[in-house]
């Protein structure tokens, strides 16, 4: 592993809620898709919801986090100009508006991926924030 990379697994509280049924939502990189694919698609259907925005507006959102250096900036904006995510489980986001827009625009695309995928719920789908290591 060189310096700066990060070695990940699926965690088991994941493949728990996934046996029992349950639609997941997870936050990931792009990098790990691939792996996420991987290991679980032959088993249970990966839907990717990728937001993206047009560039002028990320920058300034990210300078407006104040959370990055000029030169991080840059390295973050250059990454984001080469993704390109594409594929039959693949559904974009262009989150260019406000904040309330947002989440209005994700909560419409989580509602028809739960209908389609007929998924038994017992409410809200199960929510995970830390099912890649």
């Amino acid at each position: 592993m060189g310096e700066g990379q990060t070695k990940y697994a699926i965690s088991n509280e994941l493949i728990h809620f996934l046996d029992a049924g349950f639609s997941v939502i997870i936050n990931t990189s792009r990098e790990m898709i691939n792996l996420i694919e991987k290991t679980l698609g032959g088993e249970y259907l990966i839907k990717v919801i990728h937001f993206t925005c047009p560039l002028e507006i990320l920058k300034m959102r990210m300078m407006n986090r104040n959370r990055d250096g000029p030169e991080q900036l840059e390295l973050r904006m250059e990454r984001s100009s080469k993704v390109k995510l594409e594929g039959p489980n693949v559904i974009e986001l262009v989150n260019d508006k406000s904040i309330r827009e947002g989440i209005e625009m994700f909560q419409e695309v989580l509602n028809v991926i739960i209908k389609q995928t007929n998924q038994k719920q017992n409410g809200e789908p199960v929510v995970l924030t830390k099912v890649i290591h």
